[in-house]
């Protein structure tokens, strides 16, 4: 697994074609600039560290109060309650999001 970091390049485009690619704002030490992340791998379906999710320090803050919002909530459940929908939501199709009940 390689991954390559740099600025936007015609070069790098066109030897490292078919690998996946991804641009992102940076902050440098003279302003903002475009940064390529260049990697032949999958793009991963899980973080290693979730304190990173979000596009931006604002995104990462609204994400850190809804995880606090949802900790307090589940624990204020009874005990079993909680058990319940802690392994309801962390079992395969258990989001429901049609209305289904997760099947």
């Amino acid at each position: 697994m390689v991954i390559i970091s740099g600025y936007p390049s015609a070069l790098y485009d066109e030897q490292l074609e078919g690998w996946n690619r991804e641009e992102f704002d940076v902050q440098t030490r003279v302003g903002k600039a475009r940064e390529v992340l260049w990697f032949n791998f999958k793009r991963p379906s899980e973080l290693h560290d979730y304190r990173y999710l979000g596009t931006d320090f604002h995104d990462r803050l609204r994400i850190q109060r809804k995880i606090a919002r949802l900790k307090s909530k589940l624990a204020a459940l009874p005990v079993l309650e909680r058990a319940a929908v802690i392994e309801g939501i962390s079992l395969p199709g258990g989001i429901a999001t049609n209305g289904d009940g997760g099947r």
